[in-house]
């Protein structure tokens, strides 16, 4: 959905559509985009994709990539709030 939103009527605009079951009585709104917070370690982002970065430079490259991120307390972690789980992916598998 993402990738083909530049191409709508209304660009990057996302509808929702309200999806029933087959009894006609219960519904679900879709698409569902929430926001959660993801923690990574600063090491994982640097050896999974073969970078040398601090974690403020990392935070700030997620940040230009309109994905809001903060250094934690122990300055080797990133908290990142993200709504899907394609960016995250290949550093979460090691």
């Amino acid at each position: 959905m993402v990738l083909c939103r530049q191409y709508c009527a209304e660009p990057y605009m996302a509808e929702c559509v309200r999806v029933f079951s087959a009894d006609g009585q219960t519904s679900v709104v879709y698409p569902e985009l929430p926001y959660r917070m993801e923690s990574v370690a600063v090491d994982d982002i640097n050896s999974g994709i073969g970078i040398k970065e601090s974690a403020e430079t990392i935070a700030s490259m997620l940040t230009r990539m309109c994905l809001r991120s903060s250094v934690t307390d122990d300055g080797q972690t990133l908290s990142i709030e993200v709504s899907g789980s394609n960016v995250l992916i290949s550093v979460k598998k090691f």
